[in-house]
């Protein structure tokens, strides 16, 4: 890494257990994500699959390949009213 790059900021480590604030809707979440805590829906599988904020771009951690993306937000996330909140973000 030269001097002149920004370093990335690490991956938050999957949450120990999750937070009670079930039924949230997609903007609560995103306001969730703001205050630097880790979000998923219920509906998604594997459950270890999460979403935050990571070098200034929305992204998803996925499980099965361990792995961050950035996340392509689905019409299905949108209308999504079963978000939770999962840990803070480190």
């Amino acid at each position: 890494m030269d001097e002149q790059s920004t370093p990335l900021t690490p991956v938050p480590a999957p949450p120990e257990k999750t937070e009670i604030q079930a039924g949230m809707s997609f903007s609560e979440a995103m306001n969730e994500i703001k205050n630097g805590k880790l979000v998923a829906r219920l509906s998604w599988k594997p459950a270890a699959d999460y979403c935050f904020m990571k070098d200034e771009w929305l992204s998803v951690y996925r499980q099965k390949d361990n792995q961050v993306y950035v996340w392509k937000v689905h019409k299905s996330d949108i209308e999504g009213d079963d978000w939770v909140v999962l840990a803070a973000a480190n």
